[in-house]
């Protein structure tokens, strides 16, 4: 696939996806451990779509605003209410995992190198607000 197509996986597939399972279908109260496995499963594949891609993701002028808007979903995914420690667990793992291979792959660097400086804002803050409850810290 070009890089153009997997925006658009992104776009169309996995954070529309994302997002109704953090709305949470009314389905999601009669099954609320069916819904976190598909909550974690979604994290998973996004993650995995976007690290096993990531060269040709990486050459999108819209990557920075990709990543972040992952981030920010993974985010919203940890301030719900309904948030298990698996789920908090699996989401501060993927996002590590993506934040740690974005770094080694040098992503963080050259053109888009205000990214780093977002997304270390972005952490520190979401560290600071789930330490207490995860008693884990994330840092880039």
């Amino acid at each position: 696939m070009i890089p153009a197509d997997w925006e658009d996986c992104f776009a169309e597939v996995l954070f529309p996806l994302l997002s109704r399972l953090l709305t949470g279908p009314p389905i999601s109260t009669m099954d609320p451990i069916g819904m976190e496995e598909a909550r974690i499963r979604a994290i998973q594949l996004a993650c995995k779509v976007l690290l096993g891609n990531l060269t040709k993701i990486t050459s999108l002028k819209s990557f920075p605003d990709l990543f972040l808007r992952l981030f920010d979903l993974m985010n919203q995914f940890l301030e719900e209410n309904a948030c298990s420690d698996l789920l908090a667990e699996v989401i501060q793992e993927s996002l590590k995992n993506c934040i740690l291979v974005c770094e080694n792959f040098g992503v963080f660097q050259g053109p888009i190198e205000g990214l780093k400086a977002e997304v270390s804002g972005r952490l520190e803050a979401l560290t600071v607000k789930h330490s207490n409850s995860t008693n884990s810290k994330i840092a880039l």
